[in-house]
């Protein structure tokens, strides 16, 4: 519990209050105005990070697929997506020594693709992706009914 003296300030015991009073007095203080807190500022907006031209490190003329060959899958990617410009951007960066890759895209599904393809998938977009009950090792419900509607595993 805190306990407040004449001016205001909190302390942790009634007698360093009474304390903070009677030195207040001695000195012929005035209480201290009341501190108003700053409104918070608004963060500056993340800028994207946009690799300099000529740079050693920029690698952002050759084709991500060599990029992915050349220093190994991206280590990080961003992707930011300006809808009010229609700009979608994808920064990889790759190796070691942080090459950088940065290309713009003009939709969200190319700016994903760009970044599959960055982090090292064979295919930008797969024609046919596994499907949910595959992935999670159930049987589809084709394969049961071939079955005689039993659960596969389970003695009936």
């Amino acid at each position: 519990m805190a306990f407040p003296a004449k001016d205001g300030t909190r302390h942790h015991s009634a007698s360093r209050a009474r304390l903070h009073d009677d030195m207040a007095k001695d000195k012929g203080a005035k209480p201290k105005p009341a501190v108003v807190p700053k409104p918070m500022e608004k963060p500056a907006e993340a800028a994207v990070a946009k690799p300099e031209a000529g740079g050693d490190h920029d690698v952002s003329s050759q084709d991500i697929q060599e990029v992915v060959s050349a220093y190994g899958p991206a280590h990080q990617i961003v992707i930011h997506h300006d809808q009010k410009n229609g700009v979608h951007t994808v920064t990889s960066h790759h190796g070691e020594q942080g090459h950088m890759h940065h290309s713009e895209h003009g939709s969200a599904a190319e700016a994903h693709d760009s970044a599959r393809m960055a982090a090292g998938a064979d295919e930008a977009n797969p024609d046919e992706a596994e499907s949910v009950e595959e992935a999670a090792g159930e049987t589809p419900e084709s394969e049961r009914e071939e079955m005689g509607g039993a659960i596969p595993g389970v003695a009936a």
